[in-house]
């Protein structure tokens, strides 16, 4: 028997499973290509093991074939789930701090967002497992990885994309309306955490066109892990060097006003229910490993949480109806939560996506289903509350750190920090 059609068999395999790992990894628009390849690897397996029934005759070497043909799918998939990392990681690009005169005196700031990619992005997963492979949080099992890439493909698709960016995009228009109103006169440009324009980018991009004084406003309750690293891709003494003061504003967990907004939507999904109503505090949750590695985030959350939790029980809501609960990896899990509200005698279940500031699949797809379901088992009326978005309470809050950093460039000694 010749050899050819073994290794035909044993190759063709092996591409077969790495297609099949590329089909669960790939965007939608090149599913289609990945899925002829897919078929004309098959095809061509079949062709092997006909061709080895042809040169054979013998039922025993069709079934040697088969069992080849499975191992080498196995071990293609397997390949190809082990170049995951190397194929989808993002790329890291420095951005040298040019700075050409003239100087522009005008303040710029960089409002720093971890919101999600407006449309799946194999990358932005790629980026959240090593996140966790570096902190030593859990990770699934080595060949369902792919998996996780399609469950977040799926998610994409049924929610029809996420409008984080844009959102964050507003914002930063808002906010520089808002500084201009204060005299501040500042341009703001939008940088992410994950993807472009990272905040490297956004820096080098305003420091070329003359700005020397640049605040980082962030986006957040809390300086969590995903802002932690993105700060820390800034070089402060090239900033020095180029004479570039960089001053990182404080996150929103002291903003009154952005928790009185929060308290003010909570007041009108009540209504005149508020001695029935209970009130769930929503937040995304994530490993404790990354909570060690974001520094006072939990603190900073916390204080944000208990902050709201007295504005409502200054609006009559009963402490013991007030409740935090996570979407994933902490607990109580946001189910949990609504079920302990209904049993302490809420009718009327009011979901908020607390720490939020933009919709985000979590909130568009995650929260609803938990929120229904609920309603389903407990037979409780549930109330679903939007993320801050673009408010102007929020807007405010922004200001206010910014103006406060701002404050601190002029003090002795301020620089790139």
């Amino acid at each position: 028997m010749r050899l050819a059609a073994w290794t035909a068999v044993l190759l063709t395999g092996v591409a077969t499973g790495a297609m099949t790992c590329a089909a669960l990894v790939v965007r939608r628009n090149r599913l289609i290509v990945v899925g002829f390849a897919a078929t004309a690897s098959t095809s061509a397996l079949l062709a092997s093991c006909l061709a080895v029934w042809q040169e054979s005759q013998r039922a025993d070497a069709v079934v040697a074939a088969g069992f080849i043909s499975m191992g080498a799918c196995i071990g293609g998939y397997a390949l190809a789930t082990a170049l995951l990392p190397a194929v989808t990681r993002p790329r890291v690009s420095e951005f040298a701090l040019s700075a050409p005169e003239p100087a522009s005196a005008e303040l710029a700031v960089v409002l720093l967002s971890d919101a999600e990619p407006e449309q799946y992005d194999p990358r932005a997963i790629a980026a959240i497992l090593l996140r966790h492979e570096e902190m030593g949080a859990p990770l699934p099992p080595e060949l369902a990885k792919p998996l996780v890439y399609t469950a977040e493909r799926s998610r994409y698709e049924r929610t029809g994309g996420s409008p984080a960016r844009s959102t964050v995009t507003s914002i930063a228009r808002s906010l520089e309306a808002a500084l201009s109103a204060d005299g501040t006169g500042a341009v703001v440009v939008p940088a992410f955490c994950d993807g472009g324009p990272s905040v490297s980018e956004a820096l080098a991009g305003l420091v070329a066109s003359g700005h020397r004084r640049v605040v980082i406003a962030l986006l957040s309750v809390a300086r969590t892990l995903p802002f932690v690293t993105a700060l820390a891709t800034i070089n402060s003494h090239e900033a020095t060097a180029a004479g570039v003061q960089v001053e990182i504003a404080d996150p929103l967990w002291s903003s009154q006003g952005l928790v009185e907004m929060i308290a003010a939507r909570i007041r009108e999904a009540v209504g005149a229910e508020v001695s029935h109503a209970g009130v769930c505090l929503v937040e995304p949750g994530q490993p404790t490993e990354l909570e060690r590695g974001g520094g006072q985030a939990a603190e900073q959350d916390t204080y944000f949480a208990e902050r709201l939790r007295s504005e409502l029980m200054d609006a009559g809501v009963t402490s013991s109806r007030i409740r935090r609960g996570w979407l994933q990896w902490e607990e109580p899990d946001v189910s949990e939560a609504a079920r302990h509200l209904a049993a302490v005698g809420a009718q009327r279940i009011v979901f908020v996506p607390v720490s939020f500031p933009t919709e985000t699949i979590q909130t568009l797809l995650d929260l609803r289903y938990a929120a229904d379901a609920n309603s389903a088992d407990t037979a409780t009326g549930s109330v679903v509350l939007g993320a801050w978005g673009n408010d102007a309470a929020l807007v405010r809050g922004l200001a206010d750190a910014i103006n406060t950093a701002t404050q601190r460039m002029s003090e002795p000694g301020a620089g790139a920090s």
